[in-house]
């Protein structure tokens, strides 16, 4: 196990794209894979593996490299110092980040869905605001954590490790 951790530690410190991106994206399949069978009650032969994948890539081209990338500006722009520099993140981070991010996942989900456009208009209108508000009840208190005590190079794990269930709720919500 030891050894498995300093291979994972190296090439994270080596590929850190590379790793955030897979990881983002195994996990975000595994989200869809729990909202099929756990919210929408399939059984495991009649999952879409279709969707599995497309909510998988989603997580290896948008979301992996966009969470690295943002948490990388936010400690540019923000620093290290511990004073109040977890509050600051979490500000930026869930008003200035989390409004684009989620249109451009909402726009994502409907393209790689291959959706028109208006379907993808009415589905912005039914769901933005929902995902983001409930984005507010649970994302400050898991940043807050994440900004504050786990290093730069772990906090994307970090948070997919919570995304599990937020990856569930997406899944489900993007694809009813």
């Amino acid at each position: 196990m030891r050894r498995a951790l300093q291979v994972y530690l190296r090439i994270l410190d080596t590929h850190p794209w590379k790793v955030h991106s897979v990881q983002t994206g195994t996990l975000m399949a595994v989200g869809d894979m729990m909202s099929q069978t756990l919210v929408e009650k399939k059984k495991f032969r009649e999952m879409d593996p279709v969707r599995i994948a497309r909510f998988g890539a989603m997580g290896v081209v948008f979301m992996g490299p966009g969470l690295w990338a943002w948490y990388k500006t936010l400690h540019r722009l923000v620093g290290h110092s511990k004073k109040h520099m977890a509050l600051k993140k979490v500000a930026l981070d869930q008003l200035v980040a989390a409004p684009p991010f989620y249109a451009g996942f909402l726009l994502a989900t409907g393209a790689m869905q291959q959706q028109s456009r208006q379907e993808i208009e009415q589905r912005f209108k039914e769901d933005y605001m929902d995902i983001l508000i409930n984005n507010w009840k649970l994302w400050p208190a898991v940043q807050l954590v994440n900004f504050g005590m786990v290093p730069l190079r772990f906090q994307v794990l970090f948070e997919q490790i919570f995304c599990l269930a937020w990856n569930t709720y997406l899944a489900w919500k993007t694809n009813r």
